[in-house]
């Protein structure tokens, strides 16, 4: 049971708004590809993780022991381990060599991630000792959830897992699952207490109001679609359909996310979404899904 949800990451959702509305650099570009890869992949071991019964899954914790801070993209806490789940999505085929991973085709070093795994693990066990639950034993695992990714000459090692393995690991777990105690729950109450704001360094594109397009998006491609006027909108690029409702909400989401000291009025809104939707509409959406405040023409929503 998920005890604490996984949100989308503050980078993934600002790269997903900017890149509908402007063009991306090559760089930008690469990382709006890597930050869905990997939110895609922690979502793939979710699937897997909110099956387990007797158990509590505390996904993306962000913590700080004696100054440094760490992630995990899963816990799962049981009646005796804590199990860490560090998740990679890469593809394609890699060698491991001198503790590190090389893309075959490219010859792409990349610093081998069983190290940021063993200094979480090392750290967490710290955290855990100065908040009275030293006596849990943690156990961390390396996921490569990819079913596409092959690693060659790798050494034997059990905390790496492969999607090829996935199954078996997650069925020897459940079968030896016991009921928890209170305990458990107030340690899990304890984490998400101790929790820290991400502290990623964000290297988002530079952006102005006046430089993004205005107009109603596709939540699934992003393609540009035409004025919604019935309860559901259809894109005609990619023919998913989404009620209107989510729609504009999300379009002011998007809003609130990339401009956070602007007022969210339905003046605003409606230039934001290409004066495609009435005011009347949006003053309704608004006074559904959001808050107001304010009276007369200084009314905005939060």
């Amino acid at each position: 049971m998920a005890y604490k949800n996984r949100e989308k990451p503050y980078t993934l959702i600002m790269l997903e708004a900017l890149k509908k509305r402007m063009r991306l650099e090559t760089k930008d570009r690469l990382n709006y590809l890597n930050a869905i890869s990997g939110y895609e992949g922690e979502w793939q071991l979710d699937g897997r993780t909110e099956r387990l019964k007797h158990c509590l899954v505390l996904n993306d914790l962000f913590l700080k022991n004696n100054g440094v801070s760490f992630q995990i993209d899963a816990l799962v806490v049981t009646r005796k381990k804590l199990l860490i789940y560090e998740v990679k999505n890469h593809e394609g085929e890699y060698i491991y060599k001198e503790e590190h991973l090389y893309k075959i085709k490219t010859d792409v070093n990349i610093l081998n991630p069983m190290y940021r795994l063993m200094r979480t693990k090392l750290l967490f066990e710290q955290l855990l000792r100065r908040n009275g639950y030293a006596d849990f034993q943690v156990e961390a695992y390396l996921v490569f959830i990819n079913p596409n990714f092959t690693l060659y000459e790798c050494p034997m090692q059990p905390s790496i897992l492969r999607a090829s393995n996935l199954d078996r690991h997650f069925e020897q777990l459940a079968i030896g699952l016991e009921p928890l105690t209170q305990r458990h729950t107030l340690l899990s109450d304890r984490l998400c207490e101790l929790i820290i704001p991400d502290e990623i360094d964000f290297d988002l594109p530079k952006y102005t109001y006046a430089k993004l397009k205005k107009d109603i998006f596709c939540l699934t491609c992003g393609a540009i679609v035409p004025s919604p006027l019935g309860k559901f909108t259809t894109c005609q690029h990619c023919l998913e359909v989404v009620p209107t409702t989510e729609l504009i909400c999300e379009h002011i989401r998007d809003y609130q996310y990339l401009f956070p000291n602007k007022a969210v009025t339905i003046n605003a809104i409606y230039e934001w979404c290409g004066c495609k939707i009435s005011k009347k509409r949006i003053r309704a959406v608004l006074k559904s899904h959001f808050e107001s405040k304010g009276i007369g023409r200084g009314t905005h929503y939060l």
